[in-house]
């Protein structure tokens, strides 16, 4: 078992508040984030969404995503590496800068296809559980500008190694 040090994680897909919970128990959320200079597309084929696509990230510098930053620890990342399909080979961690409403930018980790097959739809579950995040986090992030939210809880994870991610076991 790894140590309880946080670590953040970049959530852009599917993986809203209450999604993540259900898979790793409880985890807090930061808020929302802005990764600069990368494009969502929808690509692979997820087994557990009828073998339609799955969003992932590809580098454009023309393009911004929109997500939510959870703060986790190495166990909970454990059994995120399973579900998201990075045991499998069929994910990878990567390093990504995120941006809040308010400047701050984080060094976050996030998952990503190895092998992006071009574009494929996501199945309307995909879909629902997608959209459900972006709302969440559209609506933090014009909460945070209209100084709805006075302030934005600073965080600062234990580097386990160059990003901040948990070593694999």
């Amino acid at each position: 078992m790894h140590k309880k040090s946080m670590v953040l994680l970049f959530a852009y897909g599917s993986l809203s508040p209450d999604r993540i919970k259900d898979l790793v128990g409880s985890v807090d959320l930061v808020g929302p984030g802005i990764a600069k200079g990368w494009r969502l597309v929808f690509s692979g084929a997820a087994p557990r969404y009828q073998n339609k696509g799955t969003a992932t990230l590809t580098p454009d510098e023309t393009r911004d995503v929109l997500g939510l930053i959870y703060d986790m620890n190495c166990d909970q990342i454990d059994l995120l590496d399973c579900w998201e399909g990075a045991v499998q080979g069929i994910t990878e961690r990567f390093c990504i800068q995120v941006t809040d409403p308010c400047g701050q930018v984080y060094t976050c980790f996030a998952y990503r296809l190895v092998v992006q097959t071009g574009d494929v739809p996501a199945s309307p579950e995909y879909l629902r559980l997608h959209h459900e995040l972006l709302f969440i986090a559209a609506d933090l992030y014009r909460q945070a500008q209209s100084n709805e939210v006075t302030r934005w809880k600073k965080r600062r994870a234990v580097p386990l190694d160059t990003c901040g991610t948990c070593p694999p076991k």
